[in-house]
C-alpha cells in the first residue's frame, strides 16, 4: 500500500499528544489526534481500513470499553484497533483485556514510560505496514486553502497557490507562470501556511501540465541549523 494508513489516536490527552502523537508525526506517519470518544463509531464507519488506538483512561468504564470494542470487531473482523491505557498494573491484566476484546494491534501500557510505549507502538505499526512505501506525508491543500508562496524571479514577483505540501517540498500553481530552468535554485521563497510564515531557498524540480494548468514541484533547501525546526513548523 503506497499511501500507507491513517492512524487515529482517540481520547488523546496532553501527554499522549506531546509525546506519542508528536513522535509519530516527526516519523512521517499520518496521525490524527481525536479528543473525544463519541466520534469513534463514525470514524470507524468511514475509515475501517485504517488504524485506531483508543485511550480507555478517564472516560468510560473498562467493562463498557470491552463491550464497545469487541462489538466493533465482531462487526468488522478486519478492523485494526489497539489500546492505550495506564490502568494495567501487570502483564496478566493486559493479556486479559486483549483476550476479552480481541484487539488486533496490541495493548500499550502507558505506565511503562514514553520510550517503551513508543517502542511497542512502532513495532505494531511496522507489522501493520502503516507507513506503506511513502517517505513523507503530503497534505492536499485544496482550492479554498490559504496556503500560498511568493518569490522573485527575473526581477519580477510571482505569487502561487500551494496545491500540496510535505516537510521536504511542495507543488504549486502560479498566477502567471515564470519560465524556470531545470533544477534552478530560487532564493528567499516566502511560504504563507495559514498565517505561518517561512522563508527558504527552493530548487525547481520540474513541472506538469493538466487541464491547461502548469503545476511546479519545488524542494526546500533549508540551512542545517534551521532544518529540524522549520520542518516541524511545516508539519504543524
Amino acid at each position: 500500500m503506497y499511501e500507507g494508513k491513517k492512524i487515529f489516536i482517540v481520547m488523546s490527552h496532553g501527554l499522549i499528544r506531546e509525546q506519542i502523537v508528536s513522535f509519530l508525526a516527526e516519523k512521517e506517519y499520518e496521525v490524527y489526534s481525536i479528543h473525544n470518544h463519541e466520534s469513534l463509531d463514525s470514524l470507524i464507519a468511514r475509515y475501517d481500513s485504517h488504524i485506531f488506538y483508543v485511550n480507555i483512561d478517564g472516560s468510560l468504564a473498562e467493562t463498557e470499553w470491552k463491550k464497545r470494542i469487541s462489538g466493533h470487531l465482531q462487526r468488522r473482523p478486519h478492523l485494526q484497533i489497539g489500546i492505550l491505557s495506564g490502568r494495567f498494573r501487570d502483564k496478566s491484566m493486559i493479556d486479559r483485556f486483549a483476550l476479552d476484546t480481541g484487539v488486533t494491534c496490541g495493548v500499550i501500557c502507558l505506565r511503562q514510560g514514553n520510550r517503551e510505549c513508543i517502542k511497542n507502538l512502532m513495532r505494531m505499526l511496522e507489522v501493520t505496514n502503516a507507513r506503506g512505501r511513502r517517505k513523507y506525508i503530503r497534505y492536499q491543500c485544496g482550492k479554498g486553502s490559504n496556503a500560498t508562496l511568493n518569490l522573485c524571479h527575473g526581477n519580477v514577483y510571482h505569487r502561487a497557490r500551494i496545491r500540496d505540501i510535505s516537510s521536504v517540498g511542495l507543488s504549486c500553481e502560479f498566477d502567471t507562470p515564470p519560465v524556470f530552468r531545470p533544477h534552478e535554485l530560487i532564493k528567499d521563497v516566502q511560504l504563507n501556511l495559514g498565517g505561518i510564515l517561512i522563508t527558504t531557498d527552493c530548487v525547481i524540480m520540474g513541472n506538469r501540465t493538466g487541464e491547461g494548468i502548469i503545476t511546479y514541484v519545488l524542494l526546500y533547501r533549508f540551512s542545517q541549523d534551521r532544518m529540524v525546526q522549520e520542518k516541524k513548523r511545516i508539519r504543524s
